[in-house]
Formats: C-alpha cells, structure tokens, sequence
C-alpha cells in the first residue's frame, strides 16, 4: 500500500504556478522536495500540513477551502553565478488565483512590528547573557 500511496502522490512540477488541485479530504502532512537548477545547492526538502476541510459552519462552506503556511528559504554565501541569476530573475506578475478572494490577506505593517518585536527581543536576550557572563567573571573574583 505505501508504494502504491508514493507512486499515486508523486508528482514532479516544472514550471509555475506550483500548484496541485487534488479533491479529497482530511489532514495529512506533505513532504516536498525541492531541486534547483545550480546544481552546487543540495536539494532540500520541507514538510508541509494540507488540510483539505474547512473549521467553517457545515451549513456555509465556502466554495475552496484555504490553509495558507508560509516557508522561507534563505540562501546563506550563494555562488556568485546563481546570485547573479537570482537578480536577474523575471518578475512578471502573474494574473490573480481564481480564488484570491478567500486567501488570508497579510498586514504587512504588522509584520514590520513583529520584526520590530523580534529584533527587540534579540537585543534583549543578548543583554542579559552578556549580564549573566559578567556577573559569572565577578562572583569568580
């Protein structure tokens, strides 16, 4: 059954949009592997939670269920080739998903003050190991 279970939910996209519209439900974790094309970066592979159910009122189902998650990838000392390419990617924008009304709309402000709050809170951490480290060299004394 599980080889049956990889081979029916294998899928390979090669192109954008990187979407899958499967009918079903339930709740199930996904892995994803991702590829790049610079072959110098390893592949990585993420885990990601799809829910194919609504947490709505049975009586007012809405017409697409939506569970957005966002993942971010960070490339740490890039290939000067594959930073090249990254800056000259093409940004076109891309018509509207059909469904964009029911898609969670993000407050951008509030995302810069929870950016705001987690740099506060490294400060803050940094302060009292920086207090406790000295405070260890004075009890020493």
């Amino acid at each position: 059954m599980k080889k049956y279970m990889q081979y029916f939910f294998s899928f390979l996209y090669t192109q954008p949009p990187y979407e899958v519209n499967e009918i079903g439900w339930g709740e199930f974790y996904l892995q994803v592997k991702i590829h790049f094309v610079d072959l110098t970066l390893s592949p990585i592979s993420i885990v990601h939670f799809v829910k194919l159910n609504t947490d709505s009122d049975p009586n007012n189902i809405p017409p697409c269920v939506v569970n957005e998650t966002y993942e971010e990838i960070i490339f740490k000392n890039p290939t000067v080739h594959f930073y090249n390419k990254f800056l000259q990617c093409n940004n076109t924008k891309i018509a509207p998903h059909k469904f964009q009304e029911h898609f969670i709309k993000y407050d951008f402000k509030e995302d810069s003050y929870t950016k705001k709050y987690l740099q506060f809170q490294s400060e803050v951490q940094q302060e009292i190991c920086d207090l406790m480290s000295e405070a260890t060299l004075l009890s020493k004394d």
